[in-house]
């Protein structure tokens, strides 16, 4: 405090030597107030930088999500491809097993009415039974 009959000052000296001196009664209020509003100033600042951030973090994030659907996707269409090759094959082949069934359920003469030439690995088959 400034004796009485005396103002308060406040000198401030900044880079590049230049200088401010504030005089008066309410001088070091309102240098007071001056980096108070700064503080907030800077403070205001750092949280909206922060949302930048977290709104960057956000859209990162919603991009790998889409790459993974479309890469999990694509995955999952290949396994529906796959299983229904597997199907027709599995179909094919139990069609395949009942014309052979079908087949060794005739008769001989049937067979040679149809004209069906029995392999010799069948007709040995058969001898052995």
């Amino acid at each position: 405090m400034a004796p009485k009959g005396e103002t308060a000052s406040a000198e401030i000296a900044g880079p590049g030597g230049w200088k401010a001196r504030l005089s008066g009664v309410d001088t070091p209020y309102i240098v007071l107030g001056l980096l108070m509003i700064l503080c907030t100033v800077l403070i205001l600042w750092q949280i909206d930088e922060q949302n930048k951030a977290r709104e960057r973090d956000a859209v990162r994030f919603l991009e790998a999500h889409r790459t993974t659907q479309n890469l999990l996707g694509g995955i999952t269409r290949n396994q529906m491809l796959i299983i229904e090759a597997v199907k027709n094959s599995f179909t094919a082949a139990e069609e395949a097993s009942e014309r052979v069934v079908y087949v060794m359920s005739l008769k001989p003469a049937d067979r040679e009415a149809l004209k069906l030439t029995m392999p010799k690995s069948l007709r040995k088959q058969l001898a052995d039974r």
